[in-house]
């Protein structure tokens, strides 16, 4: 039996001179993130070189995850970031198995 929630992998590349305002503003995200209706897990990860970040989300449903695109925090964090990265987040839907 497969779970039907949607899982997200999102790999953040970081301009090197932002990495840590980038990990700040994403951190500062977590918190409201987590609160949202069909949030099941959302976690931050930073990779060993000190080079990437990970977010690793599970969502109850995808429109869970549509709607927390459309969150003031969310969308603020998202546009104030986006001149920081080295480039575009690469973002992985999955199922589990």
């Amino acid at each position: 039996m497969h779970n039907k929630n949607t899982f997200v992998f999102a790999k953040i590349t970081p301009k090197s001179e932002y990495f840590k305002s980038i990990k700040s503003e994403l951190a500062g995200i977590l918190e409201a993130t987590r609160k949202e209706k069909g949030c099941i897990q959302f976690e931050l990860h930073e990779s060993e070189c000190g080079c990437y970040l990970y977010l690793y989300e599970e969502w109850l449903n995808k429109k869970s995850l549509e709607n927390h695109h459309t969150q003031p925090h969310t969308m603020a964090a998202a546009k104030k970031i986006e001149s920081w990265l080295a480039q575009p987040t690469e973002v992985s839907l999955m199922k589990k198995l």
